[in-house]
Order: structure tokens, then C-alpha cells, then sequence
């Protein structure tokens, strides 16, 4: 015995209803058609840094309102958003511009050190001060880490610059900090010269864009940030292209990521795309990057 239509009694016919989550996909492939279709909507681009190691290809998306007055909340942690944005600026580094291999270098405290964040950051930005003033065409990326002992420390990398003595290093530190522990003087600072850019990235990885440690309690302001970024060598290129293009070249930088897994299974990297409007971002060397902009040639 056949069950009963529920919608007999009121002279409907349930045949004819879509079954769940199919309206959802017909509305968001209508929109898809309007959106591609549409003369206004702003182009897609696909961001190239020029002998560097990122390749993004960002949707088309309006601009957002500007809120007035809007200001930027207190920092109170090193977020993910804020290590994935300085794990792009260092894979923006134009390697073929760099006339050396930067410096890396760190500040630390001695046995007494300040309690107040904005302290740390006076002594930092004299410092900073110092180094533009005896190199000006120098910049810098600095990042702040906290030891065992509590005490905030600070990693930088240094471009364009040769040669940083260690002795005028330790004594600039030593009198910006008003230090008058001798062995401070002698143990506070320390300048590497790193021999080849896998070295650089090393340091980067193990130093510079880790997860945080050893958080502090309260907000300590900024975790990392750039001196003279102007001097950076840094050149991003913004290539339009269609609609059409977006979705072929991206489909083409998901089969190589997936590709690479494949050949080498220790790849953490994996591009994660949640939405077929979402652009996506991949970490690669120049050359290659050069291959695959082929596809959309």
C-alpha cells in the first residue's frame, strides 16, 4: 500500500519540490553567472613578487566602505593573520635586488629589564634610530620574543647593509638601555652574516615567524614590524585578468600544490579554499612561478 501524499489533501504535488540544499546551489550558480557577466565588478589580479617566492591570485571584490574615524585595537597577541602577513613580506624579497645577504641580529636584556611594553619599544625604536642615522639605506624586519626567563628580546634582519661591527652594536644597545651590567655589555647583542638565502629563510622559520612562546600577561603592543620599508627591495607586480582567467589559473595552482605534495609528502603547505570565489596563495621559487603564468599567456 502506497503511503499518502502528503500534499494531496491541499492539492499539491510533492514531486515537484526540490529536494534540500539544491535551491541554495541554483541560487549561488545564478549569482555566479551574474557576478561573471557583470561589466562593473572590478577585475580579478594575480600578484607576482618579482624574485621572490609568493604568487597570489586574488577575486575581484568591491572595495569596503571606509569606517571614519576607525582606529586599530590594542595588539594583544602575535594572531595567525599577523604571521601570515609577515611570512608574505619575506617571501616578497626580491633575492635578485639584494647586493648581500642580509644581517640577523639580536638585542636582549640584561639580568634587570624593564616592565612596561612601551619601554621595550622606546629602546627598540632608539636603537632603529641609530642604524638609519650611521646606514640610511638600510632597513630592517624586527620581531620580538620573549625567554625562559621573562625577559623580551628582539630578532632583526638587516638589508643593505655589509658589514655591522659587533663592538659598536653592543655599546649602541648598552647605552640605550642604560645598562650598567658589564657583562651585558659584553653578551647583549650578537650580529650573524648568513651565508646563502636558504640560511636566511632558516632563520626566518626558526626566529622570526614562529608561534609565539611564552606569552606575557597583558598586551605588549606590536610583535614585529619594518624600518625604511620604502628601501626594502620589494617589487610586487598586479597583473588584471578576466574572470574566466581567475578561475583557469587557479585551478592550475591547485593541481601544482597537489602535484608537489605528491613528489614530496613532507610538504606542509596546502592552499585551502573554502569558497569558489576565494583567491588562493602559493609559496614557490621565481622560475616556476614564471611557468605558470603561462597558463593564462
Amino acid at each position: 500500500m502506497s503511503s499518502p501524499d502528503p500534499g494531496g489533501a491541499v492539492g499539491l504535488s510533492m514531486s515537484h519540490i526540490s529536494p534540500p540544499g539544491r535551491e541554495a546551489h541554483s541560487t549561488r550558480t545564478t549569482a555566479r553567472r551574474i557576478l561573471l557577466a557583470s561589466d562593473t565588478r572590478p577585475q580579478p589580479v594575480i600578484t607576482v613578487a618579482v624574485g621572490g617566492s609568493l604568487l597570489r591570485v586574488q577575486n575581484a571584490c568591491y572595495p569596503a566602505p571606509e569606517r571614519a574615524g576607525h582606529k586599530r585595537g590594542v595588539v594583544k597577541q602575535f594572531s595567525q593573520d599577523s604571521r601570515r602577513r609577515l611570512t608574505d613580506l619575506m617571501a616578497s624579497i626580491n633575492r635578485q635586488r639584494l647586493a648581500s645577504i642580509p644581517l640577523f641580529m639580536t638585542l636582549t636584556y640584561p639580568n634587570d629589564w624593564p616592565a612596561d611594553p612601551a619601554t621595550w619599544k622606546g629602546h627598540l625604536d632608539a636603537l632603529l634610530k641609530r642604524l638609519a642615522r650611521r646606514w640610511p639605506e638600510a632597513s630592517a624586519i624586527w620581531r620580538m620574543e620573549f625567554q625562559r626567563r621573562g625577559a623580551p628580546h628582539f630578532h632583526l634582519l638587516v638589508f643593505g647593509v655589509r658589514f655591522i661591527s659587533a663592538q659598536w652594536l653592543a655599546r649602541a644597545w648598552y647605552h640605550v638601555v642604560g645598562s650598567e651590567d658589564l657583562r651585558h655589555l659584553g653578551a647583549g647583542t650578537e650580529v650573524k652574516r648568513i651565508k646563502s638565502w636558504r640560511g636566511v629563510l632558516w632563520y626566518v622559520a626558526k626566529y622570526m615567524c614562529k608561534a609565539a612562546d611564552g606569552m606575557p600577561a597583558g598586551p605588549v603592543g606590536r610583535w614585529w614590524g619594518v624600518m625604511n620599508r620604502e628601501c626594502l627591495p620589494i617589487d610586487l607586480l598586479a597583473i588584471p585578468v578576466g574572470h574566466r582567467d581567475f578561475f583557469t589559473f587557479r585551478r592550475v595552482l591547485i593541481r601544482y600544490c597537489q602535484a608537489r605534495r605528491r613528489q614530496d609528502p613532507k610538504q606542509r603547505y596546502r592552499p585551502k579554499v573554502h569558497s569558489e570565489y576565494l583567491g588562493l596563495k602559493v609559496f614557490t621559487e621565481y622560475p616556476v612561478m614564471l611557468q605558470l603564468l603561462r597558463a593564462v599567456a
